[in-house]
């Protein structure tokens, strides 16, 4: 074989219709046939599955984020409509609270009495 032969890979280019020979040096012979480095099937190939699990792999990050926005997402509105109902049940046991608080003279439960009512005021507002 000789070391003077071109590429014979078709290359097509953006507007041209017909496409053209690659004509660059062929130096890497596959199956009796002579390739430049850039069209040499096994390098061609190799870089392409490169290409495409670096694809796979950022597509799969994206699905795992996106699942991920959508669990705490979910976990959000979960939470936002147990907020009426807590609110309810924190306005129902606080006068409970302050009177057990006031009767049995226990000071440090006064303080999570009065951040119940900020808390209760805050929501109502």
């Amino acid at each position: 074989m000789s070391t003077n032969t071109t590429c014979p890979t078709r290359v097509y280019s953006s507007g041209m219709w017909g496409g053209h020979v690659c004509g660059l040096t062929a130096k890497h012979e596959h199956e009796g046939v002579m390739y430049c480095k850039r069209h040499h099937p096994p390098t061609y190939k190799a870089k392409r599955q490169a290409q495409s699990d670096k694809w796979a792999e950022q597509t799969r990050r994206e699905v795992e984020a996106g699942k991920q926005a959508a669990a705490k997402a979910a976990e959000q509105k979960r939470r936002a409509e147990c907020f009426p109902d807590l609110l309810e049940a924190l306005q129902l046991i606080l006068p409970m609270a302050k009177g057990y608080a006031h009767q049995h003279n226990v000071g440090s439960n006064q303080a999570y009495c009065d951040q119940a009512e900020s808390v209760i005021a805050k929501a109502t507002q």
